[in-house]
């Protein structure tokens, strides 16, 4: 087992959405060195570095080419999330040509909202490679008030959502790092003739949950940041300006490493990725099956899961873990009837 003690300094994942015009968007601008994927050309007013994509395939190509080479950026802002989702529900509709499909709802059964938690799981799972390689990642989103009943009391009540699918939604928020809710406060008083008057509290950031929202962080945030249109919260940047630390040395090769197969070998040479823990115990299934590192990236690609580009020694650990160790029997199965057929 690799084991690590203490807080570990890096890259945040966040994601912000709130009401119209709170400044979304502004607050985005305001990371370190930002690029936005813009799908709503919200930025025209803003002097940032934007991309301007017109489908889904643009905006997940945006994220390959950063993998590849960062740019001397150190911020992606997906801006906005929900209508980057438009574009992937568009992209799975014109994939199923039918008279029948022209929405989401129309695939019956609630299939076409699996297909779009699929195809957002993809992204995710992009984002996270490139958090890994050192770039914060914003994600924002519109707000949506939705009716609310909690399975353990009697009643409803309305609440703040993110403006997502039903099953997408759910993921943006379990993958983030910060959930931030933006909004106006506002107070109610009583004026002179005891009649209720609302007052502009300026605009605000919640960090934790409540029953009108929702909000989660992990960096101990008091339960209210206050928003400014020059600069990030306080709080916020000292947690986003972390330390640069030097690149790992790569781990000693174990001795189970050291007996692969010559041709694995050479497929390992030619990885840039750094080897960890979870990818040794892949590649010693590798070794006892017989199975190649080029085996095993022509599945993953086929499957749409990670970038054509991306060595195997860079693939996340919950991936290597969960989808590849986890039903190695399946992955053979698979490398033998279509890769090897």
């Amino acid at each position: 087992m690799k084991i690590s003690n203490g807080v570990i300094k890096g890259p945040s994942k966040v994601v912000i959405y709130g009401v119209e015009s709170v400044g979304k968007t502004v607050l985005g601008s305001l990371f370190p060195k930002p690029l936005f994927i813009d799908t709503e050309e919200s930025t025209r007013q803003l002097d940032v570095a934007r991309v301007t994509p017109t489908c889904w395939a643009q905006v997940t190509s945006a994220v390959d080419e950063l993998i590849k080479d960062r740019q001397g950026f150190e911020t992606l802002v997906v801006d906005s999330m929900d209508w980057a989702e438009k574009f992937a529900i568009t992209k799975i509709c014109d994939e199923n040509p039918s008279e029948k499909i022209n929405g989401i709802e129309d695939f019956g059964y609630g299939k076409g909202y699996v297909y779009l938690a699929e195809e957002i799981k993809k992204f995710l799972n992009k984002l996270t490679i490139l958090r890994n390689k050192g770039m914060h990642i914003v994600l924002t989103s519109h707000a949506l008030i939705k009716k609310f009943e909690q399975p353990d009391e009697a009643g409803a009540y309305d609440r703040y959502e993110l403006k997502l699918e039903k099953k997408t939604g759910p993921l943006v928020r379990e993958w983030c790092d910060m959930l931030l809710f933006a909004n106006f406060k506002t107070f109610v008083v009583e004026d002179q003739n005891k009649k209720n008057r609302a007052q502009d509290g300026g605009r605000v950031l919640y960090t934790t949950h409540s029953p009108s929202f929702d909000a989660k962080n992990r960096c101990n945030f008091p339960k209210e940041l206050k928003m400014h249109i020059d600069k990030l919260p306080e709080e916020l940047e000292k947690i986003i300006k972390f330390p640069k630390s030097s690149p790992a040395s790569k781990p000693k090769q174990t001795d189970k490493k050291a007996e692969v197969k010559p041709e694995v070998k050479e497929e390992v040479k030619e990885s840039a990725g750094e080897q960890t823990a979870f990818h040794a115990k892949l590649y010693s299934l590798m070794e006892g099956s017989g199975i190649k590192e080029e085996e095993i990236r022509k599945m993953v690609i086929m499957r749409g899961h990670m970038p054509e580009n991306m060595p195997l020694d860079n693939y996340p650990e919950d991936y290597v873990n969960g989808r590849l160790v986890a039903n190695w029997d399946k992955v053979v199965n698979f490398i033998n009837k279509k890769i090897r057929a």
